[in-house]
């Protein structure tokens, strides 16, 4: 997963930053490496960590002005070479604050030829919260466009708005499209066992009272069973999916009987590879979910895998074997 910046223009704000590459370099530097993995920030940590790269690069902090009624008042959070900027990384970011820059305008020691305000994507905001586990919601990039007229009307200063974005590469090593479910279940299970680093038990089937019990794989730890239930995000894909099927009761009723069957403690883990909206995750997993009805009696539990993590993973395979 890469990371990438979003540009919006307004009164040709993105011409004049690219009238200075350098600082233009500078900026997208300092977003897109905050000097640790931003992978298991916060928004609030993402912003403290940009900050304060900020400040050890010269740019000014809060610069500030005096009304003619000696009032000081801020006008942006940072600012250099007459490039001004706000961020906009957290849940309380007004991108009102925009209006600052034009207020600049006051003091030739405040003014800006381009006033930039940064946030993020709703799409790199839907996948921070699973990935970091930690909450990111400030004003998302797609809403602040559309409100950027409206909020500048009277502005003259040209403004640029960057948005944080997450890149996912397309899956490249195998064709889901077009390769059997039976070889795409192995391939995954094959990649989880090189993450759990313990054996799998693979296409479990188990004679039941009424029915053969079917699972995709068990791994075993200690004196539980973990089944694996593998879903894909990908809707176009014909791997088949339970908890899109309207099967869940039926596969619950499997679980419990292979419990009682087994003697051993089980678990059940649902393997989410893939781009899963955050909302359908809550829909099912969360507090009050669809799972709390059908998997009453059942330890429940899932974990999400990128397609980059196992496109990487069958790719070193590939070169493992020569191909």
């Amino acid at each position: 997963m890469n990371l990438a910046l979003e540009t919006y223009s307004y009164r040709r704000g993105e011409e004049v930053l690219n009238n200075k590459p350098i600082l233009k370099m500078e900026i997208e530097d300092i977003l897109l490496n905050p000097g640790t993995d931003i992978f298991t920030l916060s928004c609030d940590e993402y912003a403290d960590a940009v900050r304060a790269i900020f400040a050890e690069k010269g740019w000014e902090s809060h610069p500030s002005l005096v009304t003619k009624s000696g009032d000081i008042i801020e006008v942006m959070d940072f600012r250099k070479e007459r490039f001004g900027i706000d961020l906009g990384l957290q849940a309380e970011s007004d991108p009102r604050v925009i209006l600052g820059f034009q207020k600049a305008r006051d003091s030739a020691d405040t003014e800006v030829d381009v006033g930039i305000y940064i946030t993020t994507t709703k799409t790199f905001q839907e996948h921070m919260e699973p990935i970091s586990g930690k909450p990111w919601s400030a004003p998302d990039y797609r809403t602040v466009t559309k409100g950027v007229a409206q909020i500048c009307r009277q502005t003259i200063t040209p403004i640029c708005i960057l948005g944080l974005e997450v890149v996912i590469p397309p899956l490249q090593t195998i064709d889901l499209d077009m390769t059997a479910p039976s070889i795409i279940r192995e391939l995954i299970l094959a990649y989880l066992q090189s993450i759990y680093g313990s054996n799998l038990i693979k296409d479990v089937k188990v004679k039941g009272a009424r029915a053969i019990l079917e699972f995709d794989g068990i791994t075993r730890i200690d004196d539980k069973d973990i089944i694996l239930a593998i879903e894909l995000g990908r809707k176009e894909s014909s791997f088949p999916s339970r908890l899109r099927s309207g099967y869940l009761k039926g596969f619950a009723d499997s679980i419990r009987e292979y419990q009682k069957i087994s003697g051993r403690k089980v678990s059940l883990r649902f393997i989410m590879l893939g781009n899963f909206d955050p909302s359908y995750i809550e829909e099912i997993f969360g507090r009050g979910g669809t799972s709390a009805g059908w998997a009453q009696g059942i330890e429940l539990e899932y974990e999400m895998h990128s397609f980059a993590d196992f496109d990487y993973f069958l790719s070193c395979k590939r070169k493992e074997l020569g191909g």
